[in-house]
């Protein structure tokens, strides 16, 4: 119970890496606060943290939306009476179509900005006065391996996990004076519903080959760290950015 009476928001909660993060916070005590757009599988997300015996709040939250942001973050103080995790999780990913970056158009590379930077900004800009006020709090902000080895023909998706990158190193430098934690974690190809829209099984375990480890990261890969950058045990970890991908990429 590392993490006995915390509260968790997390974003892009409904399915995949979101909804592994939830569960896995919640085994260790958190209360949780899950947002998405998709409600249908984020009260599956509920359903599944309360069978572990956790508690749950969920939300239908667009996290491009400076007003919706900013009443998740007061939700989640009403409901539990404070804020001390925040992980930013949602991005667009599921269903890209790979094409060279000069046949993107303005509004696919602008969704991709609103979503995986500007929100992410709009949810730490949100939450940070409650962390300022405890004087203590952890942000994880979630970026990809494609940041540092780009993902060809996913122009808008590398730029803006590469912004995130960025983000985070400037969140920790400005934030550290208040005893906030901004970490980044930045997965490979991990093995969720959204990655075998854009590959095949067999063509996502061929690629892992490249790696040191050489087969698709799970779930359960990145929920250590997750856990870990939200425990007390990475307090004096600051603006690092954790690649998880089974070797592919050193540094």
């Amino acid at each position: 119970m590392r993490l006995k009476d915390r509260v968790a928001i997390i974003t892009g909660a409904a399915r995949g890496m979101g909804r592994g993060f939830a569960v896995r916070l919640a085994e260790e005590g958190a209360k949780i606060v899950a947002v998405d757009i998709l409600t249908e599988d984020l009260e599956k997300t509920g359903a599944l943290v309360k069978e572990k015996g956790g508690e749950i709040l969920t939300m239908r939250v667009d996290i491009s939306s400076e007003e919706e942001t900013r009443s998740m973050a007061e939700a989640a103080e009403s409901k539990f009476g404070r804020v001390d995790i925040l992980v930013n999780n949602a991005a667009i990913f599921a269903g890209m179509k790979p094409k060279p970056f000069y046949e993107y158009k303005l509004e696919e590379w602008q969704k991709h900005i609103d979503v995986t930077v500007l929100g992410t900004w709009l949810c730490v800009k949100a939450v940070v006065p409650y962390m300022k006020k405890q004087n203590k709090g952890k942000v994880i902000n979630i970026a990809s391996s494609a940041a540092f080895r780009p993902l060809v023909g996913h122009a808008p998706y590398t730029v803006s996990k590469a912004a995130v990158i960025g983000l985070t190193h400037l969140m920790a430098a400005e934030l550290g004076e208040y005893n906030i934690n901004v970490n980044n974690i930045a997965p490979g190809s991990i093995s969720t519903e959204a990655l075998y829209t854009l590959m095949s099984k067999e063509d996502a375990e061929k690629r892992a080959k490249a790696g040191v480890i050489k087969r698709v990261g799970q779930i359960s890969d990145i929920t250590g760290m997750v856990l870990f950058l939200a425990s007390d045990d990475s307090d004096f970890i600051t603006g690092q950015d954790m690649i998880i991908d089974g070797g592919r990429t050193m540094r």
